[in-house]
């Protein structure tokens, strides 16, 4: 009795050593990080203090028709996508996709969502009401530096600019920057307008690229600025810099789908006020939404038309109310100290200190806690980019030796779109860190699937971008990528990242469990913003299929009947070889080549799951054929290409 007493008070004093060790660690951990938040005017209250900011309450009625207005594709000119079509309930309201997927979907939202690609991926649209920049090269932005206070107006490129500058009549009802920021997607060819005209020639105008008509002199006033004007004259070429450089052509997107696009007003050089005057005609010649809006507005109720600062101030509340930022690091912030475990206590103190990545995620000021200041920086990103053509990729690319914009292109410029400031290249803002868990790529153009390896990356960029492989790293087959690009990428990348950040392994891994877990909100779980999905929207045309998770079977979807089926086809327009893209929602047994007389011109069974198919198509004459894929299931999905 005696031995086993003895041994009892040993074991008993070398445990009680072990728990004062440990508790003696867990508080010089917490003296750390409590010195560090503190000094960068991190309280955690940021989600609480919305509606003081707002100066109100958030208004029930106009967050429901703002749901409405958001999911409904019926109000896009093309009629096949919504603003949910690339802001996914599944991923934070942000990009299911690498890199974003508009118009010519397949109707699915979700891993396989297929269809041409634009530019970069969709941002997340939550927590969006504490940006004072939006969008990747932050083209729309406070001038006051504040999201809240349109006092300055807001800058935008033209034709808006004018719409939302400062003293304008308009500008005065935008009184925050996400009212004025929602008059934009409808306007945007790739995402929800579509290509179709009624016009022989199609000419377009992409505002994004308006930074592209001033002088590249590093100057950085953009008053010169107008949209960039594209025409479908096929063929145009243009002889610069000892290159030969093929402007894109549109028409080959005019696929008759939905309404046309208005034709370009040439007083602004852009049809965007056209597009937005038949965007209002839907809604104002649509009964329910009247009623929706007059409910909310008296001047409808009494007859007025809706105008457009209406649809932006429904949409902002819907954006405002999906805020989630009382993540464990607020709690935290807010006394909580086990709302952190010490393994995420010491990955904030590796990203508040030698990580160096508070100097871009930024946290104090007008970064309103958000973990980004909201400036544009060249992080030596990889260029990836889909090829330019029908069912590939919609938005044209940059090319070193062409001006502009080309065919062939294959670079994305970033905030020189906008400044074009050649000092400006390359440069792409600070991306938000809240809530990555649910974010399905990363950086601006999805170049990498998983955090751990973007946050490698990002450690040493110098070094990572020699063994660079998108397809390592989880990158569809149809995103490209040419590693002679990155030479001139790399000449001016961001000081903080040329030399490298050293930190250790377990120093790595303890940053990768804070950004993932201790910046997470469980708000923004797919579980529960699944529940934003509505049964059906106004304009009465059926709702996207929002895609389930695999790994959670029995959650909420809007219909248990699978769209039609689109696959990846490219080139397209094809001069040789066709590549098919297999895949694991439907596995191809065989592949018809029918012209348009509806006559087979080629017959090939597929005897196995491999993933890339070819089809030779050399020689077959120029003209239209369809591609007619059969799969497992015995589903048939016709495809339309173009043989040149």
């Amino acid at each position: 009795m005696k031995l086993i007493t003895a041994f009892a008070c040993i074991t008993l004093f070398i445990l009680s050593g072990f728990i004062s060790s440990k508790k003696n660690g867990t508080d010089e951990l917490d003296r750390t990080l409590s010195t560090l938040l503190q000094q960068n005017g991190f309280d955690g209250r940021i989600e609480e203090k919305l509606e003081q900011k707002l100066g109100r309450k958030l208004n029930k009625d106009k967050i429901n028709l703002g749901r409405l207005v958001f999911f409904d594709r019926g109000l896009g000119l093309h009629q096949d996508n919504s603003c949910a079509g690339c802001h996914s309930p599944d991923n934070g309201f942000g990009d299911s996709q690498p890199m974003a997927i508009g118009v010519d979907n397949n109707n699915i939202v979700g891993p396989h969502r297929v269809g041409p690609r634009n530019q970069r991926r969709a941002p997340a649209a939550i927590n969006t009401a504490f940006y004072p920049k939006m969008m990747w090269n932050g083209r729309f932005s406070s001038n006051s530096g504040n999201p809240f206070d349109n006092s300055q107006g807001f800058l935008f490129p033209p034709p808006e600019d004018n719409l939302f500058k400062n003293g304008s009549p308009y500008v005065t009802r935008a009184k925050h920057l996400l009212v004025a920021q929602a008059h934009i997607p409808f306007t945007e060819l790739p995402e929800m307008a579509g290509f179709t005209s009624k016009e022989e020639e199609t000419k377009v105008a992409f505002s994004r690229f308006s930074g592209l008509t001033i002088p590249n002199t590093g100057s950085k006033n953009n008053k010169a600025a107008t949209p960039l004007i594209f025409s479908s004259k096929k063929n145009n070429i243009a002889a610069r810099n000892t290159a030969v450089c093929t402007d894109p052509d549109f028409g080959i997107f005019n696929d008759g789908h939905g309404f046309p696009v208005p034709p370009i007003d040439p007083v602004i050089n852009s049809a965007n006020f056209r597009i937005r005057d038949k965007v209002l005609d839907l809604i104002n010649t649509n009964r329910e939404y009247r009623k929706l809006f007059g409910d909310i507005y008296p001047d409808v109720k009494n007859g007025a038309p809706v105008d457009f600062i209406m649809v932006g101030e429904v949409v902002a509340e819907f954006e405002f109310y999906l805020t989630a930022a009382n993540a464990p690091i607020d709690k935290y912030a807010m006394g909580i100290k086990n709302a952190l475990s010490d393994v995420e206590k010491r990955g904030a103190i590796i990203f508040f200190t030698k990580g160096k990545c508070v100097s871009c995620h930024a946290v104090i000021g007008n970064s309103n806690q958000m973990f980004s200041d909201f400036n544009s920086h060249n992080a030596g990103v990889p260029q990836i980019h889909p090829v330019f053509g029908v069912g590939t990729g919609n938005v044209p690319f940059s090319e070193l030796a062409c001006p502009n914009k080309t065919v062939t292109g294959t670079l994305d410029y970033g905030l020189e779109e906008f400044t074009g400031n050649i000092n400006d290249r390359y440069k792409f803002r600070s991306s938000p860190l809240r809530n990555l868990k649910v974010q399905a790529a990363f950086f601006h153009n999805g170049s990498f699937r998983k955090l751990k390896d973007a946050l490698d990356f990002h450690l040493n960029p110098s070094i990572q971008i020699a063994t660079y492989n998108p397809y390592n790293f989880g990158v569809p087959l149809d995103l490209k990528y040419k590693g002679s690009d990155m030479a001139d990428v790399m000449n001016t990348l961001d000081p903080v990242l040329k030399q490298g950040i050293s930190i250790s392994k377990n120093e790595k891994e303890d940053l990768l469990v804070f950004l993932t877990e201790s910046l997470y909100d469980r708000k923004a779980s797919p579980e529960n913003l699944r529940k934003e999905i509505p049964k059906n929207v106004p304009s009465g045309i059926k709702l996207q299929y929002f895609e389930m998770d695999e790994q959670s079977p029995n959650t909420f979807i809007t219909d248990n009947t699978f769209p039609a089926i689109k696959y990846n086809l490219y080139p397209n327009p094809v001069t040789d070889k066709l590549t098919i893209e297999n895949n694991k929602l439907s596995v191809i047994i065989k592949v018809e080549v029918i012209n348009a007389a509806g006559n087979i011109e080629i017959i090939q069974s597929i005897n196995s799951e491999q993933q890339v198919i070819t089809i030779p198509m050399q020689k077959l004459r120029t003209g239209i054929y369809f591609i007619q894929i059969t799969n497992k299931d015995k589903q048939v999905t016709n495809q339309r290409i173009l043989k040149t």
